[in-house]
């Protein structure tokens, strides 16, 4: 409905996938300078009418089905765990941790009241007032998906070590900054991108690498599982 966030139902896998928008200030021009924005684009920033969205498609995800999230930036601050990872540390953008509550609520069938203030002048006090203690049987949360920070970073969240988070590296030729994998024009290593199979019956995330994936120091990266309900790897 000609928003920036949406979800979208995998019904044979029993997944959805929602992403977020998290840039979410009015789209204004400056009053005292028309060549420039009112409001800045590159801090996150949440709408109540997007907070409010996220619970009840949390709240409305049907019986026996898994939910993943989506955006721009990291949800929170991670270290990559395994080679194929480049035991890398990606970070959040700000310090607002609503939606990680809102998910760990989720997960532990809770509730949750509570107020948090953000840099925004559209929007500076967000409320949340949900209770997931009445979520559909056999629901849960999959993982976070991430980029921004240019490189490889599958970990779990340092404050919220329940919340897994999938950063791919950046699929840019031009711009590999932070990422210890090298891009190569014209070959194979021009592309880069993760394909994730979800194995939700063993709980488990296959990591397939499509393009670049050796390091700069010669570490293969090509495939990883990983335990998606509990904080361990497959080695």
């Amino acid at each position: 409905e000609g928003k920036c966030y949406f979800f979208n139902d995998f019904e044979a896998e029993k997944i959805r996938l929602i992403t977020l928008y998290g840039f979410e200030t009015r789209f204004e021009l400056d009053e005292s300078d028309s060549t420039k924005l009112k409001y800045r684009r590159d801090i996150e920033s949440w709408s109540q009418e997007q907070i409010d969205w996220l619970v009840n498609s949390l709240l409305n995800l049907p019986e026996g089905w898994g939910v993943m999230i989506n955006q721009h930036y990291p949800f929170g601050t991670s270290t990559g765990e395994s080679a194929f990872l480049s035991y890398a540390t990606c970070s959040r953008s700000g310090e607002l941790t609503i939606i990680n509550d809102i998910v760990q609520a989720f997960m532990d069938g809770m509730n949750l009241v509570q107020q948090y203030t953000q840099i925004d002048i559209v929007t500076p006090i967000l409320s949340v007032n949900c209770d997931f203690s009445q979520k559909k049987p056999g629901t849960e949360f999959i993982a976070f998906l991430s980029g921004h920070t240019h490189r490889d970073c599958i970990g779990w969240i340092e404050d919220y070590p329940k919340q897994l988070q999938l950063n791919v590296g950046c699929n840019n030729t031009f711009y590999d900054e932070g990422s210890d994998v090298t891009h190569e024009m014209g070959k194979k290593g021009q592309d880069m991108f993760n394909v994730y199979c979800v194995d939700r019956n063993n709980g488990l995330i296959n990591i397939l690498r499509v393009g670049a994936n050796f390091s700069c120091y010669g570490q293969l990266r090509h495939l990883e599982t990983i335990k998606y309900r509990k904080s361990s790897l497959i080695r």
